[in-house]
C-alpha cells in the first residue's frame, strides 16, 4: 500500500508540475496558480484569457471544458497537422464549445472552418468563443453518414456525451444530420484539408455510408474512435494511401505524399 501510494503521489506531482509549466508559458506566477485552483476546485464558472484570442474561454465546471482546454491550448494536441491546402475546408464536427474551432480559425486563417455541434447549451458558447471569427461557419446538426434528420436519444447526459439516433421525420427535437459531401457542395470545396471527429459514436454511421464520394478529397484526418467497433469500422473504410499515428486521445491520418514519380 505504501508503495502504491508513493506511485500515485508521485504521478499526481508530475502532472501538477507538467500542467504548470504549460500554463507558466502563458501567464505569470499568480495568474498560473489561480487558474490551477480554480480548475482544482472546479464548483463554479470561470473564464481563461489566452493571449492572441479575442474572447475568452468560458470553462464550464462539472463539464469537460477544462480537460478540452489542456488538450487544445496547453498540450496542443493538434499542433502537429500540416498545413491544409489553400482553399480547402476544415471541418470540426463535434466542435463542443469552440476551442478547437477557434485554434483552427488563428492557426489557419485563410480557410474556411465549418464547426457542427448537436447540443444548444454547447452552440451558445461555440457561437460566443467564436465571435468576430469570419473564417468560421457554424452548423447546428450532426456529421451523418447520410442527409438526414437526427435527435439526441441521451438528452440527460454530460454535454461532451451527447449520441445522436437517425429518425424518420423533422420534429421540435430533431436537428440535421449532413454528409460530408453534402456540406463540401454546399462550400463549392474539392478539398478538405483537414477532418476532425469528435463524435461520440457518430464515426461508425459516417465511415459505413457513402465514404468513396469524399474520402478520395481528404487530406488528413483526426478522430476519436469509441469503441472497438469504431476502431473496425475506420480502419476499414481508410485505404492504405494513409499514414495512421495516435495523438493523446484521437488517430491521425494522413494522406500519404508520393516521393517518386511512376515512369
Amino acid at each position: 500500500m505504501r508503495i502504491k501510494r508513493a506511485i500515485q503521489e508521485y504521478l499526481w506531482h508530475q502532472r501538477t508540475y507538467l500542467l504548470y509549466a504549460k500554463l507558466s508559458q502563458y501567464y505569470n506566477l499568480s495568474q498560473t496558480i489561480f487558474i490551477m485552483l480554480r480548475a482544482a476546485i472546479a464548483f463554479w464558472d470561470y473564464k481563461i484569457h489566452v493571449p492572441g484570442y479575442d474572447v475568452p474561454f468560458l470553462i464550464r465546471a462539472k463539464q469537460s471544458d477544462w480537460d478540452v482546454f489542456k488538450q487544445i491550448i496547453l498540450s496542443m494536441e493538434l499542433d502537429h497537422l500540416n498545413a491544409p491546402s489553400p482553399g480547402s475546408l476544415i471541418i470540426d464536427a463535434g466542435a463542443n464549445i469552440g476551442i478547437s474551432t477557434a485554434y483552427l480559425s488563428r492557426r489557419y486563417p485563410d480557410n474556411t472552418i465549418i464547426a457542427i455541434e448537436p447540443s444548444n447549451e454547447n452552440l451558445v458558447l461555440l457561437r460566443e468563443h467564436c465571435k468576430g471569427l469570419s473564417n468560421v461557419v457554424i452548423i447546428e446538426g450532426g456529421l451523418w453518414g447520410a442527409d438526414a434528420w437526427l435527435e439526441i436519444y441521451n438528452p440527460d447526459a454530460k454535454s461532451w456525451s451527447f449520441r445522436v439516433k437517425e429518425v424518420k421525420e423533422n420534429s421540435n427535437q430533431a436537428m440535421l444530420g449532413m454528409r460530408i459531401d453534402t456540406i463540401m457542395k454546399k462550400q463549392n470545396a474539392e478539398k478538405i484539408g483537414i477532418l476532425k471527429m469528435d463524435i461520440e459514436g457518430s464515426e461508425c454511421d459516417v465511415f459505413s455510408r457513402g465514404v468513396e464520394k469524399w474520402l478520395p478529397q481528404v487530406e488528413q484526418i483526426v478522430v476519436e474512435l469509441h469503441g472497438e467497433e469504431a476502431e473496425g469500422i475506420v480502419t476499414n473504410a481508410i485505404s492504405d494511401e494513409f499514414t495512421v499515428d495516435r495523438k493523446g486521445e484521437k488517430m491521425h491520418y494522413q494522406r500519404k505524399v508520393l516521393s517518386a514519380v511512376e515512369t
